[in-house]
């Protein structure tokens, strides 16, 4: 009696257990609609160093009819900066569409990282939308790992230890008073030599060549490095640290700051409290620098026109803010003035 009570008593459990992950199953069916919408996530690169560009993609596939809603943007990526973001145009195949969804994203901190996966939210032809608890699906996790970038050049095989400290002290004593005395003559021999070749000395006349121009001085750098044909090569990287060097130097020279050691938001401060140049032409300037930076520091990669066109934009630039311009329209002024009086 009691075997036979005890096995309706496991009989009532597996029915109800068996029952529950029926209701279980059903729901996840409903939540994420498997054959109408699938979502996949997949990323460039798995690995990456601190600085370098990686693309995280969300590919939804799905039947005709069906409107796709563009995800939320994360609030933020963990270990990544968001450079850009976009959507691919559609396509077809096997008789559904396929969308995607991209973001393009810089490491910037150094660990294993998970990458946020936004919902697909999605509105089928009778209206459907994420309130019934069917109008989404979520996409898988993406891990991605971030190294620095000491670590391209392995791990260093040639450090030693310390050598122990010797006890014994260096006699410096018994060294003291003849080198003294040997500075001191040596400073009174060059003392005496230095005045006898003053006074029999005769001074050549050299012509010296008048300064030149800030802008001047740019503008033929800037000639000189579009002859290099860097762009031409391919080495476009070369190229940047070059002309970032003469522009920096135009800068300093022509608004009295030390461009070539400070960073571009130091620059853009000191730009900012000075009253020339223009508003316009300082956010130029600025965004000059700002390319120039992405190029030099973050390998950001552009085509050889992009180049061009860049060196074209700082060749205007040092012609319209040139002082030896701005004074010869200031004196023209003036003149026009007193012939006016």
């Amino acid at each position: 009696m009691i075997k036979r009570i005890a096995l309706l008593h496991a009989l009532s459990a597996l029915l109800l257990f068996g029952a529950g992950g029926l209701c279980l199953s059903s729901a996840a069916q409903g939540e994420n609609a498997p054959g109408k919408v699938t979502v996949d996530a997949a990323i460039s690169i798995k690995e990456i160093t601190v600085g370098d560009l990686v693309t995280y993609t969300l590919t939804v596939t799905h039947e005709p009819g069906i409107r796709i809603l563009a995800p939320d943007t994360p609030g933020e990526f963990p270990g990544l900066d968001l450079v850009d973001q976009g959507t691919s145009p559609e396509r077809q195949r096997d008789g559904k569409t396929v969308e995607e969804f991209w973001f393009r994203l810089r490491g910037d901190r150094v660990g294993l990282h998970t990458l946020p996966a936004p919902p697909i939210r999605y509105e089928d032809p009778s209206g459907a939308t994420e309130q019934t608890g069917s109008g989404q699906v979520q996409p898988p996790e993406i891990t991605l790992s971030i190294r620095s970038v000491l670590y391209r050049d392995g791990e260093p095989t040639n450090i030693r230890d310390l050598k122990p400290i010797v006890g014994a002290a260096w006699p410096w004593k018994q060294y003291v008073l003849p080198t003294l005395a040997f500075i001191g003559l040596a400073s009174l021999i060059g003392y005496l030599a230095s005045r006898w070749v003053k006074r029999n000395r005769i001074e050549p006349t050299v012509p010296v060549p008048p300064p030149v121009d800030a802008d001047e001085l740019a503008l033929r750098e800037l000639e000189r490095l579009f002859e290099k044909g860097y762009h031409l090569r391919g080495q476009i990287r070369e190229l940047y640290f070059e002309f970032s060097e003469i522009f920096r130097r135009y800068l300093g020279e022509r608004y009295h700051i030390p461009a070539l050691d400070w960073t571009t938001q130091e620059i853009e401060s000191a730009l900012s409290r000075h009253r020339d140049p223009a508003p316009e032409k300082r956010e130029e300037a600025l965004r000059i620098l700002s390319e120039s930076d992405l190029v030099k520091f973050a390998r950001f990669e552009v085509e050889a026109d992009e180049a061009v066109r860049l060196m074209k934009t700082a060749r205007a630039f040092i012609q319209t803010t040139s002082r030896t311009k701005n004074t010869g329209s200031a004196e023209t002024a003036t003149a026009q003035h007193a012939e006016a009086g």
